[in-house]
């Protein structure tokens, strides 16, 4: 069996997690350690997800993050008018998917029962007077 420096011979020292490749008896234990590292530091980096968070929104709904988090701060949903506790139930953007203006932040449920109606107020009135005629029975 190979050894790990005869393996990867252009690995030596350690790498950007301080993780000593001569520490390890095999390649595929240190592999798990860097890949460990890696996931740790994806997690840890709060700064890397808002990147990709605003980069997305910048490209799906056109707006800057600065706008982003003037929307984020709100903690009353737009549909529905209740507050909004994150800990309790994930809140998202509301816009239209046509012209993908934002409307402002939402509980996940209220999108989604929007998004079933597809925008329809007469659907969401049925609906509405079907529940209310069920609950007084």
């Amino acid at each position: 069996m190979k050894s790990i420096q005869e393996k990867r011979p252009h690995n030596k020292g350690s790498n950007k997690f301080g993780i000593k490749l001569e520490n390890f008896e095999s390649y595929e234990e240190y592999s798990k350690a860097c890949s460990k590292a890696r996931d740790l530091e994806r997690k840890d980096c709060p700064k890397r997800i808002r990147q990709k968070r605003y980069s997305a929104v910048k490209r799906w709904y056109g707006i800057t993050p600065e706008e982003y988090e003037k929307y984020e701060a709100i903690n009353t949903c737009y549909l529905c008018g209740e507050h909004m506790d994150i800990t309790k139930e994930r809140k998202v953007l509301h816009h239209n998917h046509k012209t993908n203006k934002v409307y402002g932040m939402v509980h996940d449920s209220c999108n989604l029962i929007e998004g079933i109606a597809k925008g329809n107020p007469d659907k969401l009135r049925k609906i509405s007077d079907k529940i209310k005629k069920d609950n007084s029975n």
